[in-house]
């Protein structure tokens, strides 16, 4: 699977998306992403979206309801076992 640097907007390295799965710099799992391109966190709620230039992003104003996924994907368990396959 291939493994994609998620930047904020100062332009550093904030996460890693091997899909659908959100990966902090540690390894930990927070997030989902689905191929919509929409990210939610491991809870299921709204984060926001992945642009072209792999950042997360979320419009500043949102619906009073914010969207929740029921599609949750299993628990992959942690990056960090996998960290000695990884070539960043």
């Amino acid at each position: 699977m291939k493994i994609i640097p998620l930047y904020h907007s100062k332009g550093d390295v904030a996460a890693f998306l091997q899909y659908p799965h959100i990966y902090n710099p540690i390894g930990e799992w927070i997030g989902f992403c689905t191929v919509e391109r929409e990210v939610f966190s491991v809870l299921g709620n709204y984060v926001g979206y992945v642009s072209e230039d792999h950042r997360i992003l979320r419009k500043r104003t949102l619906s009073a309801s914010l969207r929740r996924s029921n599609r949750r994907p299993i628990h992959p368990g942690s990056a960090r076992r996998q960290r000695s396959h990884l070539r960043l």
